[in-house]
């Protein structure tokens, strides 16, 4: 789930699992008894009245378990070995079930977010309005062209743009910065306790980024603007940066690492639940990256073209049909054929924190789908699902073995009979889906004590990732019943606090490097196929600690995760 938290000039968008964790995890299963479901959350998570209210509509029957002391750990993930490869891209383990890749989920775009992307600094910086009366406000509609440029600024009111960090800053390393834009301004300013030596030219600025001692974001300002001539195009980057790139190196070097990409985070209108067409969808060089449906599906193609990566795309679940084809073409005649196209309706249906969840419901009730709301949803996306692939599935016929056609849900085998059971559902799709998480809620103040995190590190960690591991078995033998495969659209722990700071001593201990290579050689060796990681960086913070990476760039040796992911990708896994 996202939600929109006020911080100073800007708005943020976070990952929230915390107190209401049926979003996005692996620890919430589901059992049908007597026409009705089971909902059973572990690991100790607030049970409030409040998750009880909203999971009503959907669920007959809920019981709700406490996180107890966990067992011992048993015989688990083993260190990497050197000499130990395993085949993939392709090849297949003993069970014959295809052999183990790692995929990633991206973060958003933004520039807050602790990575910077795309080469041009101001790409992931959105536009405020800043009006007469010096408040920030959201840029009208009707002062907009079709690419999301503003075409008008009245007197006394002003844009701004915030400006992602320059990889190197993060590193305290001090880079020159020059921006450059079409249209004509009466004044523009490089705002920011970084900048030094900005100088202003008719369509340039230059400027010195110097990091402090926490890194922090600079911002342009610009007003007095022709409407005749409007700003556009703006792009600040290194002086010594190419002209021409679109990605950041770093960045590029990151998702390299991986066999597979998922679009979600770039894919702004899923999770707002946008209606989208493909007329006014976002295309390269647009004003605003997230405007319509998110990051142009040209950059991401492109992503996937340079890194020789799979691409993950996620539909926004209101597109209209000229999308949806549309879409499919653009991936067909533009994607390296070398690559597969992933494909997924929405995200996460199944989650009632999702505006999409409610409108599935809505569907399938007015459709007599079922008289149980949460089984209707699971029918309606399932209907959704075949249609949306219908259209792939002819638009890439002969070329079938170009795509990967996926039906997702809650980490549960129930979910998946019951999205199999809509008609002819299983042979629409390649593979289901889950997000197959481990953690849960931690109380404030736990890790005090050196005791109190030995006791977490070796037992309660293990024992939640066996659990996991477990419950992923049971889906994958359910996928197996319908001859598909079953993968991860997102995974890894899922641990979050209040006590942030308690939160950062786990997140930031080698031993949780370990608790990686345990999941990561368990899912290898008992599930197989692809398991894709959420997500590539992101800080702790109270709604979770998502990053692989807490910013770009960071060393290995101060980030144990990524650490633990790139020695098992070198020690067991070939890129592809």
């Amino acid at each position: 789930m996202k939600i929109r938290v006020q911080g100073g000039k800007r708005t943020f968008k976070r990952r929230v699992t915390g107190a209401l964790v049926v979003g996005s995890t692996g620890l919430v299963s589901t059992v049908a008894i007597a026409g009705g479901i089971v909902l059973s959350l572990s690991s100790g998570f607030d049970t409030g009245g409040s998750v009880l209210k909203w999971l009503e509509p959907a669920l007959s029957v809920l019981t709700i378990s406490t996180l107890t002391a966990a067992g011992p750990a048993t015989s688990g993930g083993t260190a990497p070995s050197d000499t130990t490869v395993v085949k993939t891209a392709g090849g297949t383990t003993g069970s014959g079930s295809k052999s183990m890749e790692l995929g990633i989920n991206l973060n958003l775009p933004a520039y807050y977010a602790q990575e910077r992307m795309f080469v041009n600094l101001a790409s992931g910086g959105g536009r405020k309005l800043i009006n007469t009366s010096g408040q920030y406000v959201s840029v009208p509609a009707d002062r907009m062209d079709a690419n999301y440029d503003v075409i008008r600024l009245d007197p006394g009111e002003r844009i701004v743009t915030g400006l992602s960090i320059p990889t190197k800053a993060y590193r305290g390393v001090t880079v020159d910065i020059v921006c450059r834009w079409k249209g004509t301004i009466t004044k523009a300013e490089v705002w920011g306790p970084t900048v030094r030596n900005a100088k202003y030219a008719k369509n340039s600025a230059t400027f010195t980024w110097v990091p402090g001692a926490t890194p922090v974001n600079a911002s342009f300002y610009y007003s007095g603007m022709s409407s005749s001539d409007p700003l556009r195009g703006l792009d600040c980057r290194e002086t010594d940066a190419s002209p021409t790139a679109t990605f950041d190196p770093t960045f590029l070097d990151n998702v390299k690492r991986y066999s597979t990409v998922r679009f979600l985070n770039w894919t702004t209108a899923v999770n707002d639940n946008r209606a989208v067409t493909w007329a006014t969808r976002n295309k390269p060089g647009s004003g605003a990256y997230n405007a319509a449906d998110g990051v142009a599906l040209e950059y991401m193609i492109q992503l996937a073209n340079e890194t020789q990566t799979n691409p993950w795309f996620n539909i926004p679940w209101n597109a209209d049909a000229e999308y949806v084809r549309k879409m499919a073409e653009l991936v067909r005649d533009t994607l390296d054929p070398r690559l597969k196209a992933h494909v997924e309706v929405s995200n996460e249906v199944w989650n009632w924190l999702f505006l999409v969840t409610s409108q599935a419901r809505d569907e399938g009730v007015a459709a007599n789908m079922s008289t149980n709301p949460g089984i209707g949803v699971l029918y309606r996306y399932a209907q959704k699902t075949g249609e949306v692939m219908d259209v792939w599935s002819s638009v890439f016929a002969g070329q079938m073995q170009r795509i990967v056609r996926i039906a997702a849900t809650q980490n549960n085998p129930e979910n998946v009979r019951l999205i199999m059971l809509w008609k002819d559902t299983s042979k629409k799709v390649d593979a289901v889906a889950t997000a197959p998480y481990f953690g849960g809620t931690l109380p404030a103040g736990q890790f005090t004590t050196v005791t109190a995190r030995d006791n977490f590190f070796n037992t309660t960690a293990p024992a939640k990732i066996d659990e996991t591991i477990g419950i992923a078995k049971q889906v994958k033998a359910m996928a197996a019943n319908y001859n598909l495969r079953y993968i991860a659209y997102e995974g890894g722990q899922h641990f979050v606090s209040s006590d942030v700071d308690q939160l950062k001593l786990i997140q930031r201990d080698p031993r949780m490097g370990k608790m990686y290579t345990r999941y990561l050689t368990a899912w290898q060796s008992q599930i197989g196929d692809l398991l894709t990681l959420f997500q590539d960086v992101g800080p702790v913070s109270s709604y979770g600690a998502w990053g692989a990476q807490e910013y770009a760039g960071q060393p290995l040796s101060e980030a144990p995760k990524a650490n633990a992911i790139d020695l098992f990708r070198k020690s067991y896994l070939a890129r592809k």
